[in-house]
């Protein structure tokens, strides 16, 4: 593109300005920032998922090491990714050790096949042990799909816009928290091997030679062992036969490698389900497709509509619950505009974009929407939003008309549309992405503020109790399921100076409700049980994200159903008329094997500023 005279367009030209000769430089430089803007994640830590797995991992490398709950028996390594299974006991188990809360659906199962990602964490927790080298291992493999997405936008686009759209998708602030969370890298893993895969089928489309044919078919197997969303290699597959070799009548060069991916995908699917993974039994968390047609697909307009929404629009909208529908009409009007323009377009690369976006939104749609499961679709958005910009550029230093005013106006709306873009999507996105690099140590912080504080009063053999370790009771008011959910791995992760010295923790911890309102009160014990209370409140005992494992429309709860647990059992007391839980009551079960005394029984009221002590005693 030829030089401009408008100054105000001068750092777009930088990118546009793009040859031969000076792609790598410009390729790299992209790639260095988006690493420096990543960079505050190699201090963010241990977030969540990231604890358990640590001490999988433990006992991985060591079987003597005790669990901190039974493990399943899954068709995976080392159970990194064994979430949620049927099993009562080991869902009691969870329930027991704050890993899940007591209102989950029980027919919730949660398995994940990811023993590539798996055998990376193993490494991590095995070999490096420290936090901030392993997120220095997530960053390698972020600069490597970083690369090959540079390698695969040289071959498939204009070259000015390759360059371009690397940016786009180098500073999506939606990509921060994928990377600086560590038991996410199996995400990038597979998106990393479905673009290899990708530049595989273009390179033997255009030379047929049979180690491309051979490195496609690995790349697809890899892609899919490191997540589900590797299925997305066949997106990619199937757009760029659509996109590109459909027009350059070379259609007939991918019916060998199409048909090589899904065979490959047939014996994964094959696999997959024979052993039982995936998620199922909780519509409110996840509506498979297949099992549960009609919720999903009664679901998928909104859902598709907010991911649009958090690809284009301006405004990030959907952070706020408040504006939600707002954003989701947004994205339906982005949804026309972005249509229309890549129609009138008609170029290859837009509807390879269109379908990428299109398609992968679909497998995430089966779940609440969030911007970190939009890191496939953004390959896609970072194109298209890269030719919009070109054609803005081109649109606003074409050759001068007459000095019209409708004409100056257009050029002065199209000037304001494209700083409107490159702000919002380029430089704020960018200053954003650093915060978000940092979110999992802020994030967990709540969290460990609570472990520091149980750490000090009655949790461990270390603290001075009055009563024996394995008798202990600890039950907590008014903390969120997404920091009571790891309170106990953290804690064994802390405790643990080494394998050896690490302890069975038998103790209860259960979060009995996420309202920080809600009261105790003693009650006269049932026959048959030691201790009785309950724990009450004005509106729902757990409501908002809590209700993720157990939304009551979808699965409501009846007056008197009944949660057996080891030490006796959970009821239900009182619900309002929308089926929101108000009143629980818990029997506490003497047994001669783990003798249990009132001081035995811990309250921890967490007020959403867990700086407090233990704070009561019941």
């Amino acid at each position: 593109m030829k030089p401009n005279n408008n100054h105000t367009l001068l750092p777009i030209m930088a990118f546009l300005s793009v040859n031969q000769d000076n792609y790598a430089k410009k390729t790299g430089w992209i790639i260095a920032i988006a690493l420096m803007l990543c960079l505050p994640s190699i201090f963010s830590g241990l977030f969540a998922d990231d604890y358990s797995q640590a001490l999988l991992s433990q006992r991985w490398f060591d079987d003597t090491a005790p669990a901190l709950i039974e493990q399943a028996d899954t068709a995976t390594l080392a159970n990194l990714f064994t979430f949620v299974t049927t099993e009562s006991l080991r869902s009691e188990q969870l329930i027991q050790h704050g890993l899940l809360p007591w209102w989950t659906v029980p027919e919730f199962s949660m398995v994940f096949f990811r023993p590539l990602a798996e055998l990376t964490h193993l490494f991590d927790y095995g070999v490096l042990k420290n936090p901030v080298l392993m997120h220095l291992h997530s960053l390698l493999w972020y600069a490597l799909l970083l690369l090959v997405l540079s390698q695969v936008f040289k071959q498939l686009l204009p070259l000015h816009l390759s360059v371009l759209a690397l940016l786009f998708f180098a500073v999506d602030s939606t990509h921060a928290f994928t990377v600086a969370w560590l038991a996410n890298r199996n995400a990038i893993m597979a998106l990393l091997f479905s673009l290899c895969a990708l530049k595989a089928l273009d390179d033997y489309v255009k030379e047929g030679r049979l180690r491309q044919l051979a490195g496609l078919v690995v790349s697809v197997v890899l892609a899919f062992l490191s997540a589900e969303a590797g299925i997305a290699v066949g997106i990619f597959l199937l757009a760029y036969c659509v996109s590109y070799a459909s027009k350059n009548k070379s259609l007939k060069c991918c019916i060998l490698p199409m048909l090589a991916a899904f065979i490959v995908f047939l014996a994964w699917l094959y696999f997959y389900h024979f052993n039982g993974f995936g998620a199922s039994g909780n519509k409110a968390y996840y509506a498979d497709p297949m099992a549960e047609p009609y919720y999903y697909f009664q679901t998928l307009p909104q859902r598709f509509l907010l991911a649009i929404s958090m690809l284009f629009n301006l405004l990030p909208l959907h952070h706020a619950p408040i504006f939600l529908d707002a954003s989701t009409y947004i994205g339906g009007v982005f949804l026309v505009l972005v249509t229309a323009y890549i129609v009138k377009r008609q170029q290859s690369y837009l509807t390879f974009s269109a379908i990428i976006v299109g398609l992968s939104i679909l497998p995430v749609a089966s779940a609440e929407m969030q911007e970190r499961n939009l890191l496939f679709a953004s390959i896609g958005s970072s194109i298209i939003l890269a030719d919009i910009i070109s054609c803005l550029y081109i649109y606003i230093c074409g050759e001068k008309s007459p000095q019209l005013l409708f004409s100056k106006t257009k050029r002065y709306a199209a000037l304001l549309f494209l700083w409107l873009i490159v702000v919002f999507h380029v430089a704020l996105s960018a200053l954003l992405f650093l915060p978000l690099s940092y979110a999992p140590a802020l994030m967990a912080q709540p969290a460990k503020k609570t472990v520091a504080v149980l750490n000090q009063s009655v949790l461990f053999e270390k603290a001075a109790v009055s009563s024996p370790f394995s008798t202990q009771l600890i039950f907590t008011v008014g903390m969120p399921l997404f920091s009571s959910a790891y309170i106990m791995s953290m804690q064994a992760y802390f405790l643990a100076d080494s394998p050896a010295e690490y302890k069975p923790l038998s103790r209860v911890f259960m979060n009995l409700s996420s309202n920080p309102k809600a009261k105790f009160v003693w009650l006269e014990a049932k026959e048959g049980f030691s201790y009785s209370f309950a724990v009450k409140a004005d509106d729902a005992l757990f409501s908002g994200a809590d209700t993720l494992l157990r939304d009551v429309r979808i699965n409501p709860f009846q007056l008197n159903d009944v949660v057996k647990l080891s030490f006796g059992e959970l009821s239900i007391e009182q619900l309002d008329d929308a089926g929101a839980v108000l009143s629980i009551r818990v029997d506490i079960r003497q047994s001669t094997k783990m003798p249990i005394n009132k001081g035995d029984i811990g309250l921890y009221i967490w007020k959403n500023k867990p700086v407090a002590l233990l704070e009561e005693q019941i």
